[in-house]
């Protein structure tokens, strides 16, 4: 079943076509006189989006800093999204307990950052 949805991004506003499962098509929003050529990459976006959260290996088994030399290079372990808040959270209180508070930043660097 085809679809048309509106959505919003900091690019402005667009209609997207799905057929229920993937995006088949991006047009500027009817009212918009001159919509964002970035809206096209949306399709590609959505279709290459990480689908669950997955954990590097070793990390998931032994723990962080294990086997660094393998970062970037050990494959990944899709996880429930439980166990991928339990594994932020304890990694967010471990930084916190052992380094303070000011060792964490929680936030973006601007619109330049997108």
């Amino acid at each position: 079943m085809t679809q048309r949805r509106l959505t919003v991004t900091h690019f402005g506003a667009f209609e997207v076509k799905t057929d229920g499962r993937s995006v088949t098509a991006v047009h500027g929003f009817s009212k918009d006189p001159d919509p964002s050529p970035i809206g096209q990459s949306l399709e590609a976006v959505v279709r290459n989006r990480v689908k669950r959260p997955s954990v590097r290996r070793s990390w998931l088994e032994h723990g962080p800093g294990s086997a660094a030399e393998l970062r970037g290079v050990e494959p990944f372990v899709e996880v429930s999204w439980d166990t991928a808040l339990d594994v932020v959270a304890a990694d967010i209180e471990r930084v916190r307990s052992t380094f303070g508070n000011t060792a964490m930043f929680g936030g973006s660097y601007g619109w330049s950052s997108a």
